[in-house]
């Protein structure tokens, strides 16, 4: 049976499929739902072969990768097979047992339609299918490739479907070459297949790369064991569940899922999924549902933890826009996004906050200027010439970001105060300077980093007492994968499982008093993984230099500000952050005169 859409209830809110065969589909038909479909990465294949598991109606589903699915892909499970008869029509383009007709378009209800998936996957590698029905007593085999497809010959096998797709690209060099790293590729697949894990919590997920488990879900049919699975089991534990009343809806449209209450947030988005009719997809309307309904309860820049499962009518809904299937057309969004923002509200509501500083600490700060001195301000002048004599000489410069063409002596600045608490001001010999603090302070210990890391004697501090933190597969696997480069910057650290790490020692350049071990540990690593930048200790370097960093409304002394730009004076390129953004910006003398009309 087909695979179905998953509620909270446990009940199917869709029609069942009309049959199973496969079949040709009419030219017509073909051209309203060809994508052109092609096969990028080992990802995409990944994700083609899951979905018609799933589609296949199966409750265990293995996936096994060599070399970040590269040199092999191996996609097993226990669905209801493919008869022989039809087994060469698989590879056949715009053949599928999903869709018969036109009116079909209107109510898929599938994950797979088009037909194109396994006729591409052949065209750039070897895919050997293995597949045997209930009713029969034996498998079958062929094996597919650009070459055309081999006789079917007989093949024990287990009730399910395995496919084998070897040497991606051998035959096409010059695709091969643009494929990322094994890790990289690795890591793709593993966000892949969270992400089907998610969305169908009663389907057995195991992900093998190079012979170690990396995600093993139970398939209970709790969205909180599969998000445990995925990310971890502390995370998933306070999440609160939420669900849409039909009876106060005029649409039918469902709503269910988890989210993370006020004092649970993460730094990036990444811990935000969506699904419709059990289809992870991309929709900023929906993402920014969830995130004005969290807007005056998280702290600026944190984001929360959301399992959206959205169910509607097949008819209602348009998943053919979009060649991956990953962007969806709703007849009626505003229906859709009402729905989500009143479940996510009333669940919200209903929980028990004990403080409101969340909601507080994001309100806009309060542009004022702070003289965080006990002495008055500087002077603007410290020259002995008249107005007359200064306002004849020519000023150097205006507003703008320097950069490492500017002849400017940063010891030559007499610093002043700090503006808004992000922001010092200094005064120059003809002009104010605005020093970013955060992004100072940020190149100051990326420089320190590398320097340590370039003559092997990077400085740690042990933990008087080693800390736990929580992780997740990807985490995990970013983590040993790294394990050199992430060392090298002073982390002592042992993976105890996929869901904890036990760290030891830190970079000595970490606050442990200030900063929160586990947090730094994660937003480091989870940076990697959102860029999936993975070029070495430079890269963590950045992020540990961001991450480690004064911040903006952290208030600093008179002896703070001095001390951060003497470090910044010794650096190579003082004027840019790690990441490349903007240090200070100078505002010259000629602009002021201009403003004040002088």
């Amino acid at each position: 049976m087909v695979a179905s859409i998953y509620t909270d209830s446990g009940s199917n809110l869709l029609p069942p499929a009309h049959s199973y065969e496969i079949k040709k589909l009419d030219s017509s038909v073909a051209s309203l739902i060809a994508a052109g479909e092609v096969i990028e990465r080992p990802a995409s294949i990944v994700k083609e072969l899951v979905e018609n598991a799933v589609d296949a109606g199966a409750s265990r589903i293995e996936i096994s990768i060599e070399n970040g699915g590269i040199d092999l892909i191996r996609v097993h499970d226990n669905g209801r097979g493919i008869p022989a008869d039809q087994m060469p029509l698989a590879f056949v383009r715009h053949a599928t047992s999903k869709l018969a007709s036109i009116d079909d378009l209107f109510r898929i209800q599938t994950l797979g339609f088009r037909g194109e998936a396994l006729a591409s996957v052949a065209s750039a590698a070897e895919c050997t299918l293995i597949t045997r029905p209930a009713d029969t007593s034996h498998g079958h085999a062929l094996v597919a490739s650009y070459t055309g497809v081999s006789p079917l010959k007989p093949h024990p096998h287990p009730i399910g479907t395995t496919i084998e797709v070897r040497g991606l690209f051998d035959s096409i060099p010059a695709r091969k070459k643009f494929l990322g790293t094994s890790r990289a590729e690795s890591m793709a697949i593993t966000k892949i297949v969270c992400q089907i894990a998610l969305a169908y919590p009663d389907i057995s997920f195991r992900l093998i790369a190079e012979n170690n488990d990396k995600i093993l879900t139970p398939g209970d049919g709790s969205p909180r064991s599969a998000f445990g699975a995925v990310h971890s089991p502390e995370l998933a534990e306070p999440l609160l569940e939420f669900h849409s009343d039909l009876n106060e809806s005029e649409s039918p449209v469902s709503v269910s899922g988890l989210c993370s209450p006020p004092s649970v947030h993460r730094g990036n988005r990444s811990y935000i999924h969506i699904f419709v009719n059990g289809r992870s997809i991309q929709s900023k309307p929906l993402l920014h549902a969830i995130e004005r309904i969290y807007s005056s309860l998280l702290p600026i820049g944190r984001h929360p933890c959301v399992l959206l499962n959205v169910t509607v009518q097949p008819d209602q809904v348009d998943v053919n826009i979009h060649p991956a299937k990953q962007e969806i057309k709703f007849e009626s969004e505003s229906e859709v996004v009402k729905a989500t923002q009143l479940a996510l509200g009333r669940s919200l509501s209903n929980a028990s906050f004990t403080t409101m500083e969340a909601a507080v600490t994001n309100m806009a700060p309060t542009v004022i200027m702070r003289d965080v001195f006990s002495q008055p301000k500087l002077t603007r002048y410290e020259s002995t010439s008249s107005p007359e004599e200064r306002a004849d000489q020519e000023p150097t410069y205006q507003i703008s970001n320097l950069g490492p063409e500017s002849e400017f002596d940063l010891r030559e600045l007499r610093p002043i105060g700090q503006f808004s608490l992000k922001y010092i001001l200094c005064e120059a010999r003809d002009s104010l300077m605005l020093i970013d603090q955060h992004a100072a302070d940020e190149r100051a210990r990326y420089e320190t980093l590398l320097a340590d890391i370039a003559t092997g004697n990077t400085r740690r501090q042990p933990l008087l007492s080693p800390v736990i933190v929580n992780s997740t597969p990807l985490l995990h696997d970013l983590a040993r994968n790294e394990k050199t480069a992430i060392s090298e910057l002073g982390w002592d650290f042992e993976l105890l499982s996929q869901h904890r790490t036990l760290i030891r020692e830190v970079p000595a350049l970490i606050n442990v008093k200030n900063k929160n071990i586990e947090m730094t540990w994660r937003k480091v690593l989870e940076e990697q993984i959102a860029e999936e930048n993975l070029s070495g200790p430079n890269t963590f370097a950045a992020g540990l230099a961001c991450h480690s960093s004064i911040r903006a409304g952290d208030k600093l002394t008179r002896h703070d500000i001095k001390f951060l730009i003497e470090r910044l004076a010794q650096t190579d390129n003082p004027f840019t952050c790690a990441h490349g953004r903007p240090s200070m910006i100078e505002i010259g003398e000629r602009f002021l005169d201009k403003q004040f009309l002088r």
